[in-house]
């Protein structure tokens, strides 16, 4: 809170913002929103006569459905600004009103602070001859502070500390109703916008592809990249034609074109250089794109571009959500089939046959894999998570959470023990998600599980096979590609066996890890 440029040593400053900036803004909120209120009613009657106009079909669908969507938007604008233009009032109001009780301290402490001052050069001894003297001042300055309604100087300190917390509060309020109004105009941390996110031109022509081969229906040209996702939860037999769909070559300059050659390069996975120039063409494709855009090319080809090293979390989360509803549907049908395999057995049990062991199995890989079913559902049903990768068949699997904002300082990346398997995964992500939770906003945690880990301490633990077919993929797991959102004290942490280490990765300039970035101060 700045201090008022006349405040001098001692004096009690404003605080908050300048009233009268305060006010011209609240001015230009009122304005904008009557402006906006002028142009929806003047447009309100044009969607329909365009609609006629436009040709029928897929392109008259989409062009129909931006321009109703957009058309709302506006509509909605101007309450959302009247709500703005309210918020700033009231701060302007307490800003008044404060400043009105600091000029009152402000006296209060003018006339105080020399009373309280010639008391104290007193002393703490009084002199016989002075006693009378001193009696005086302390009835100076305590008829002076009763006047103002204060027992000394403190009191005048306690109320401004007071004032203090109510223009914090108020800019608080203020913010936080700025903030819930500007979510309607600007993308959040994962690109979401709530004012309107249509495909571009080239994504619409990809969606068309798709529509006309029968891999998506004719609806999902009006669609953005959530409502397409929710779409493909309710069905899952479109969500399979897109994970069983393999990209063709596609038109020049396309997703489908640089997927298709992505996945025509046969790469040894021991030749890290060559692994880092695939990832470093991913992250410049995808940097291309809108978020919009990279949510929509994840949706449309989720085999290719959930575990693509390279690509950012946005499409790699999109991607991944149609693969686990994909995944839903084959663990359903897995655990319908051991529920009858396990009634048939049960069935068929007669006394002093040697079934019960076969029982137990059974019941024990029907708790199992209800529990894996469990895990997928509720990933279907919460979108809002980001899973950056998934693999049913190979049981991998890592969440960000909360996602990567701007507001991000660290990551913290944490391996779970033994025991964990992806029936007990979102256990883990809980249990880890309360760090985040104190950082408020500062810190997102992963939670990785590369592959199967092991289930038993005594036999399964002690295997090095575990950490030697895991630990090059966690060293190949991406670095931030939304680093430019991120600062230097970015780290990594993993524990294993009792042990950890940390990695530092640089967010601001390079990408490298931190000993070898170029500001480093250990270079």
């Amino acid at each position: 809170m700045p201090a008022s440029p006349d405040a001098g040593a001692g004096a009690l400053p404003y605080l908050g913002d300048e009233p009268s900036q305060v006010a011209a803004l609240v001015s230009v909120l009122t304005r904008s929103g009557a402006q906006l209120v002028q142009v929806e009613t003047a447009s309100r009657g044009t969607i329909p006569q365009l609609r006629e106009a436009w040709v029928q079909g897929v392109a008259g669908d989409r062009a129909a459905a931006v321009a109703q969507r957009l058309s709302g938007r506006v509509e909605a604008l101007p309450g959302g600004l009247k709500v703005a233009a309210a918020a700033v009032e009231d701060y302007h109001g307490e800003l008044v009103r404060c400043r009105r009780a600091v000029d009152q301290l402000r006296a209060a402490l003018a006339e105080l602070r020399p009373l309280e001052s010639r008391v104290k050069a007193f002393g703490d001894w009084i002199e016989p001859d002075e006693e009378k003297a001193y009696q005086q001042a302390r009835t100076d300055l305590a008829v002076a502070a009763a006047r103002w309604g204060y027992s000394d100087i403190a009191g005048v300190y306690a109320s401004y500390a007071w004032v203090t917390r109510m223009v914090a509060q108020a800019q608080e309020a203020c913010s936080g109703v700025l903030r819930t109004q500007a979510l309607s105009l600007t993308p959040d941390s994962q690109g979401e916008s709530r004012i309107w996110a249509m495909p571009s031109l080239e994504s619409a022509a990809l969606i068309d592809g798709f529509i006309a081969h029968g891999l998506l229906p004719r609806e999902a040209a009006t669609m953005d990249a959530r409502q397409l996702m929710s779409y493909l939860a309710d069905h899952p037999d479109v969500a399979r034609k897109l994970v069983d769909n393999n990209p063709g070559e596609g038109a020049h300059g396309s997703a489908e074109e640089f997927l298709h050659n992505l996945g025509r390069a046969v790469i040894d996975p021991s030749d890290r250089e060559a692994l880092g120039e695939r990832r470093q063409l991913t992250r410049a494709y995808f940097e291309g794109l809108a978020v919009e855009e990279q949510k929509l090319v994840g949706i449309l080809f989720p085999s290719e571009v959930g575990n693509l090293s390279g690509a950012p979390f946005v499409a790699r989360d999109a991607a991944n959500y149609v693969n686990i509803v994909v995944a839903r549907e084959d663990q359903a049908a897995k655990v319908a089939d051991l529920q009858a395999r396990l009634e048939a057995a049960e069935a068929s049990l007669r006394p002093g046959d040697d079934a019960v062991g076969e029982i137990l199995a059974l019941q024990s890989a029907l708790a199992d894999n209800e529990a894996v079913w469990q895990t997928y559902d509720k990933l279907v049903r919460e979108p809002q998570r980001q899973i950056v990768v998934f693999d049913h068949a190979s049981g991998a699997f890592a969440e960000v959470k909360p996602p990567i904002g701007p507001l991000t300082e660290n990551i913290g990346l944490v391996v779970p023990g033994t025991g964990t398997n992806m029936g007990g995964i979102l256990g883990n992500v809980a249990t880890y998600d309360d760090f985040a939770m104190l950082a408020k906003g500062s810190l997102s945690m992963v939670t990785w599980m590369g592959g199967p880990l092991p289930q038993s301490i005594l036999t399964e633990a002690p295997d090095p096979s575990y950490a030697i077919k895991l630990g090059p993929k966690l060293a190949e797991f991406p670095r931030p590609a939304t680093r430019s959102a991120l600062l230097h004290r970015i780290q990594q942490s993993r524990a294993v066996g009792g042990g950890a280490f940390l990695r530092r990765w640089c967010g601001r300039c390079c990408g490298a890890v931190w000993p070898r970035c170029r500001s480093s101060p250990s270079r």
